[in-house]
């Protein structure tokens, strides 16, 4: 009798290798993308890219600089853009894994659990970062195409699945286990990623002998942000401004900074705050401050895209030249910043009538004074061909918000001369800063 051998199949995946296809090719996406945000992350607190542009709403920025993202970005060491990366190699891995499993005839079924509990962990990722957005009425269109990859690779992953409590627990074990091995290389540029655009003042012992010893503690990036900046304000038009309503510093100043912001701008409160270190270092004789009002909201302002949240963006910037008689629009303006997160129609009254007082912020809000302040403000920000806030202009010639950039100018009383740009990379063919 003779014993014929049966041909063995390859095991049975519990996930079709044409679906695992499809995840490795949705991961691949979702790495790609999340590492092309972490780069613009940290272009942005460089002041390379655009910060509040006129249709901030598409922006990633202010959702990445909200108190829950710079608290993972602290406790963490990782930016949620970082979560991100590591989450796309995650999902990338798995089913790739699975799939050269199932190639050579091994069984992959704990693989492809741990990769439908990627997914399970992605969903929840992205329902606490939607609930962060909503609460801080920021919509941001990159983060969105994010959450539309997870969805889609949960989607396929998830699909005619029967849930094995064993097996899934064994699966997140794996998943778990494979987010440490990218978060730990990860880390090492999350703890270089800035966490915020706030400048760190050097010494100021002399102008020139400062000026050199400040540029040699930026890094390369910086250095080359710097060189940009400082070769766009050179060739920038000077252009006349009228008096202003308000000045904070010395009118003879060397260095006269006009600010244009909107209070919804992330990246204007860390100008904000910026400004104040720099008068806490060099006095109010070194630089004055004319703040202005630009509120990125068609409900006030013609010369921008999205709207709907006329009563914080609108009612903000009026309350805001109804404070300046009053010698505590600064004052104001802090405290705005500091709840801007969670700011509502409710709040900015609250906050300015704290001020002003109930009877003269009424007066004031839509007198034919402040909506004439407000449109002149806008008129004068839009000759600077501006593409967001904050538009910083500096004795009379658009320049960067750049932090380093404001310290060395201030430090030079505007003479950049002093500035030696030999420490410097030449500057970029098409610089594109803030």
């Amino acid at each position: 009798m003779t014993n014929k051998s049966q041909p063995q199949s390859a095991p049975t995946p519990s996930i079709n290798p044409r679906v695992l296809t499809a995840m490795v090719a949705l991961g691949t996406l979702a790495l790609v993308w999340s590492l092309t945000l972490w780069w613009e992350l940290v272009l942005a607190r460089r002041g390379g890219v655009a910060l509040c542009g006129l249709t901030e709403g598409t922006m990633c920025q202010s959702l990445w600089d909200t108190p829950f993202s710079q608290a993972v970005h602290r406790l963490s060491g990782l930016p949620v853009a970082g979560w991100g990366v590591v989450w796309g190699f995650v999902a990338l891995a798995l089913p790739l894994l699975a799939l050269l499993r199932v190639a050579e005839g091994r069984p992959a079924d704990d693989l492809a659990h741990a990769a439908r509990m990627t997914a399970v962990f992605g969903l929840l990722a992205v329902a606490l970062f939607i609930a962060v957005g909503v609460r801080a009425h920021i919509f941001c269109a990159g983060c969105f195409l994010s959450h539309v990859i997870v969805a889609g690779y949960a989607g396929v992953a998830l699909t005619g699945w029967r849930l094995d409590l064993g097996r899934a627990l064994r699966g997140g074990v794996i998943a778990l286990s494979l987010v440490v091995v990218a978060y730990l290389p990860a880390l090492y540029f999350g703890l270089r990623t800035p966490r915020t655009t706030a400048v760190s003042l050097g010494s100021d012992a002399g102008p020139g002998a400062s000026v050199t010893a400040y540029i040699a503690t930026l890094d390369a990036a910086s250095k080359q942000t710097l060189s940009d900046a400082l070769a766009a304000f050179r060739d920038a038009e000077t252009l006349p401004l009228p008096p202003p309503r308000l000045l904070e510093g010395s009118a003879s100043a060397p260095v006269h900074i006009t600010e244009f912001s909107d209070v919804m701008c992330s990246h204007c409160a860390f100008l904000h705050e910026t400004l104040a270190t720099l008068r806490e270092h060099f006095g109010n004789k070194a630089f004055s401050v004319e703040p202005r009002q630009f509120p990125l909201d068609n409900g006030c302002n013609p010369d921008v895209q999205m709207g709907g949240h006329a009563d914080v963006r609108c009612q903000a910037a009026r309350a805001l030249i109804c404070a300046e008689p009053t010698g505590h629009a600064d004052e104001l303006a802090a405290d705005l910043f500091a709840q801007q997160s969670s700011l509502s129609g409710a709040t900015v009254r609250q906050l300015a009538e704290k001020v002003l007082g109930a009877k003269l912020l009424d007066q004031c809000l839509d007198s034919d004074a402040t909506t004439q302040a407000l449109s002149q403000d806008i008129q004068l920000a839009m000759r600077y061909d501006l593409d967001g806030t904050p538009l910083v202009v500096i004795n009379g010639r658009k320049a960067s918000a750049f932090p380093p950039f404001l310290y060395l100018v201030t430090l030079t009383g505007g003479d950049l001369s002093l500035i030696d740009t030999n420490q410097l990379p030449p500057p970029s063919a098409q610089p594109h800063v803030h």
